[in-house]
Parts: C-alpha cells; structure tokens; sequence
C-alpha cells in the first residue's frame, strides 16, 4: 500500500470585505462559513479510490431533523452534523494532516460530500458577515430577518442547497506505486463567495426574509487540488462584456485564478459578481472550472467550466475562455450549444 499525505493548506484568503459599496446588491467576502463535509475521497480510474476524510458520526441521521442553535444563531457544533469553518485554516489542518494508505493505481478527481444523514438530497451551510446595501452597512442576522442594520444583532443566517457532492478534478491524472509518498493540497478561497439584494425571489443556495424584501445567498466554497507543494498566489479578474468599460465597472463575472510560485495557472474558481453597476451576464458563472490548459507555445490558457441542464438535455460547459490571458486583457468566451461567442475584457484587481 502506498502512503499519501492530504493537505488543505492555509491558503484561505478570508479577509472581510464587499466587492462595491453596494445599493441594492453586492458581493462580499464572509467572516465565517459552515459547512457540513462527510468525506474527502480521491477517485481513480477502474473504479479505484480511497478515502482521505471521513466525519466520524455516530449512528444514523436524520437530515431533516432541526439543528441546535447557540445565541449566535450557529449549530452548536455537535460531531455528528459534520460542521467545519472553512474560514478557519487552523480547524481544516487538523482534519486533514494526515498520512493515509491508497492502493497504487491512477487518480484523476477528489470528491467532496457534504451531506450527512440516511437519504439525504442536500445540505445546510450557516454563513456569517457584513455587507453595504443602498449605502447602509447590513450585517447577517438568524431568525426571519436575514440582515440587520445593528451590529449587536450579528449572527449567522442559514442557507439550504440542493445537490450532495462535487467532483474536482485533479490538474492532471497522478499514478501511485507501491512505497510512494506524495503530497496533495488543497486550496480555496472564500473572497465574494456570499451576495447580498434587496430583493426576493432567490434561487438555491439563498435565504429571504419574511417579507421576501432581503435576501442573503452563497455557494459553496469548491476546493482546488495541487499535487505537491506550493504557496500559491491568488488573482482575482473582473469579467464585463463591454470591452470600453476599462475598469470593469459593469463586471456581472469574476475568475479567481491560482498562480504556482513560477507563475503557472493550475486553477481557480469561476463567481458571479454583484455591484451597484454590474450588468447582467450572458454566461454563467455559478459552476466550478472544470479544466485549465495551458495553451504553450501560444499565450494564454483553455479554461472550461462545468455546465449543467438535465439528464435529457445535459449542457456541457457554460464557459469557455480559449485564451484567458492572466493579466487585463480583451478577447471572446465560448458557450455550449452552438450560442454565438460573448466579447469580454478581464481586469486584473
């Protein structure tokens, strides 16, 4: 059996803050983010795999049963729901500094459940912050409110999604033999991860207030895998569809791209952008990236995101940068289906 050691490094870039001053809707980075994570498995090929975490709950339970919550409107943390900070590197190390058994073979995928309980669909994650709002500071709050404007009432709102796993591929597939010990990373980042509107009607992954006049949404924070070790530098590009607009004031998109220490692209995330100005994309931007390529020789990277549609009408991706150049820069995204190419410019922030 060949031993690999799993680590979510401390590489969070949790720093509080809100894309715009924001009337009527903005993006903003949360102070805290609970998330329930059952296992952490790394997938190979011929059906191979091995678990690299596992929530050690006792018993069965039941997901629709009613969480204990503490004054600040946050699970009381019992083992069996599973909870993690993913704002805190300190609690994710823990978890994951470990070396494990893996039977050789080759992996190319990690894959992340967050669904903990008997038949469980989906998941509830608990989200905390501050967001600014038709020039007013609004802070998370439990209960039917959602937001509040005193700071006293602070605490987490509670977020439902559907769906129970995600799949992140590895940068490229990695073989195991006997006797080898690698080291695997992984990074995330929760910066605008969270959005905030005065509005109703939210999709999955949001929560309005009783009078459907405030809603507070957040996805969840998809980890990205790096075999080895580097300290990666993050970069964060505003995407508008105006290539006029020089400093992506209409941004509706952002790409969030993970840099090794020579430079090269080995990931990122893909996020919808909220601001005062922002416009309306003719993409979308709530999946994760499925792939990045390096185009070498010739400048630039290939990333793809996932898609998604139904089982009888899959859509393949919903993004496609041919050429994503890391620095600002203007060109064309790709969209599935035949629809027509999207001119963009991307803002190094």
């Amino acid at each position: 059996m060949s031993s690999r050691n799993l680590i979510f490094a401390g590489a969070c870039w949790c720093v509080a803050s809100t894309a715009f001053a924001a009337p009527g809707e903005s993006s903003f980075t949360p102070t805290s983010l609970l998330v329930p994570l059952q296992s952490v498995r790394l997938l190979g090929q011929g059906n191979t795999g091995a678990d690299l975490y596992t929530c050690e709950h006792s018993g069965l339970i039941d997901p629709n049963a009613p969480i204990d919550l503490d004054d600040a409107g946050a699970p009381d943390m019992p083992e069996d729901a599973c909870f993690v900070d993913m704002a805190d590197n300190t609690a994710l190390a823990s978890l994951f500094a470990h070396k494990i058994d893996i039977p050789p073979g080759t992996y190319d995928a990690v894959l992340v459940s967050q669904c903990v309980g008997s038949g469980a669909t989906g998941y509830v994650s608990y989200v905390k912050g501050s967001v600014e709002l038709n020039g007013t500071t609004y802070y998370t709050t439990s209960g039917t409110q959602v937001l509040t404007t005193n700071p006293a009432h602070q605490s987490y709102v509670r977020v439902e999604y559907a769906g129970c796993a995600s799949g992140v591929p590895l940068p490229a597939p990695v073989t195991v033999a006997d006797g080898d010990e690698i080291s695997i990373n992984a990074f995330f980042t929760l910066k605008n991860i969270a959005w905030a509107q005065l509005s109703g009607n939210g999709p999955g992954g949001c929560t309005l207030n009783a009078a459907n006049t405030l809603k507070v949404c957040t996805s969840y924070p998809i980890p990205v895998t790096y075999v080895g070790s580097t300290s990666p530098a993050l970069n964060t590009f505003y995407i508008t569809e105006d290539q006029l607009d020089l400093t992506a004031e209409k941004a509706g998109g952002q790409m969030l791209l993970l840099r090794d220490a020579v430079g090269h692209v080995f990931g990122g995330f893909s996020r919808r952008l909220y601001s005062a100005s922002s416009v309306q994309p003719n993409a979308n931007y709530d999946t994760a990236i499925k792939s990045v390529e390096d185009n070498a020789p010739n400048p630039g990277y290939r990333i793809t995101t996932h898609g998604g549609g139904s089982q009888g009408m899959p859509i393949e991706f919903y993004i496609r940068f041919p050429a994503f150049l890391p620095e600002t820069h203007n060109g064309e995204f790709e969209r599935a289906d035949g629809m027509p190419n999207v001119p963009y410019r991307a803002v190094l922030q």
